[in-house]
């Protein structure tokens, strides 16, 4: 495997270890349906040879001062963007804690220049493949892993609401919409 040509050998446990040293990191889940993410991602990090401890937060002020800290080994992170504009946000150096999100602290030069030539770019079909290469280095350095896409589904009428951007089912477009025409009832 992958982690065997690494150098990262089967040890005590079943965990892997190099150099004396195991292959172990915490992840630190709050809501719901983190706590619920992570025993499975344990189990399946486990069967490769990965422990990963679970350190359930307790309160949205705890994961604050641990984000802020840039200190974090494992976080689950959720976001419902759907301008690829905001990934600037979350992946260029210059948005590293405590002050940006870029909770990972990922820094790649190529990827800081994509963004910002993305985020001055207006022409979509001009913006496609420089996205699509930042996406491509973040992915190939899993900086992060993602886990799932969840659609929210929003149905509207486009003969009486007007507005609506896209078809993402992200909540900001209901934000946006607006009615075509005023209706009274007769």
């Amino acid at each position: 495997t992958m982690l065997d040509q690494a150098g990262w050998a089967v040890g005590t446990g079943g965990i892997r270890e190099k150099d004396g040293v195991r292959l172990s990191f915490v992840n630190q889940p709050w809501r719901d349906f983190e706590r619920n993410y992570a025993p499975l991602i344990q189990q399946y990090l486990k069967a490769v040879g990965i422990e990963m401890k679970i350190e359930t937060v307790p309160d949205y002020a705890t994961v604050q001062e641990i984000r802020q800290s840039g200190k974090a080994q494992s976080l689950f992170f959720g976001s419902i963007d759907y301008e690829p504009g905001e990934l600037h946000q979350y992946f260029h150096s210059s948005q590293m804690p405590p002050t940006g999100l870029n909770l990972w602290q990922y820094s790649n030069s190529e990827v800081d220049q994509l963004l910002e030539e993305g985020n001055q770019e207006i022409d979509v079909e001009k913006r496609k493949p420089i996205y699509a290469r930042i996406q491509e280095l973040i992915l190939g350095e899993c900086a992060t892993i993602p886990l799932h896409v969840h659609l929210n589904n929003v149905i509207v009428r486009t003969d009486r609401v007007g507005g609506y951007p896209e078809p993402t089912g992200n909540w900001l477009g209901v934000l946006l919409a607006a009615p075509t025409q005023v209706y009274k009832k007769q």
